[in-house]
């Protein structure tokens, strides 16, 4: 199975955490009296609540239940579960096409749950539209992009900005032309 062979693919199948904050001792010798970690979820829809999840595995860890330290977890931002996935419809076969236009007619669109906050979440709370796919049309190049993602000298390569912009060009004028409300 391909999601087997690839972090990236496994990250797109399910949760994923990363620990994106460390503070603690200021003296190499000296045990701290408190260390606090900072842990970053990208939530599948199969995650209900990632807070839950971590007390959890700490309640059913016994080396994390000892007498030398404790353990809090508390929720630090949002903790919210992925919006909703959109309908597959004509909405989304014009997505297709203009990726198409931009990437090449061999360029292949389909639909997976985006583990990423989008500002989609605004929308659908606010009743604003009845579709968000929340889709970027980023093609990543090789390990050497999917290795800066969220990293030191994250970028992506000029050629796909390009891209990009003729895909927004090209879904805008449609949008303007049809005068698109929905």
């Amino acid at each position: 199975m391909l999601a087997e062979r690839s972090d990236e693919w496994m990250a797109q199948m399910g949760s994923t955490f990363a620990f994106t904050m460390i503070r603690g001792g200021v003296a190499q010798n000296v045990i701290p009296g408190s260390v606090s970690l900072l842990q970053s979820w990208r939530t599948n829809s199969n995650m209900k609540n990632a807070t839950e999840f971590v007390k959890n595995i700490i309640r059913h860890t016994p080396s994390l239940r000892n007498k030398l330290f404790h353990i809090h977890v508390r929720e630090h931002g949002s903790c919210e579960p992925p919006s909703p996935v959109s309908k597959l419809d004509e909405y989304f076969r014009k997505i297709q096409r203009y990726v198409a236009l931009a990437y090449g007619l061999e360029t292949i669109s389909a639909p997976f749950e985006w583990l990423g906050g989008t500002d989609s979440k605004w929308y659908i709370s606010n009743g604003v539209g009845k579709r968000h796919y929340r889709f970027g049309p980023i093609f990543l190049d090789g390990n050497d992009d999917f290795k800066r993602i969220h990293s030191t000298n994250e970028r992506i390569h000029v050629g796909t900005y390009e891209k990009m912009v003729r895909f927004y060009i090209a879904l805008i004028l449609d949008a303007s032309k049809s005068n698109v409300t929905r």
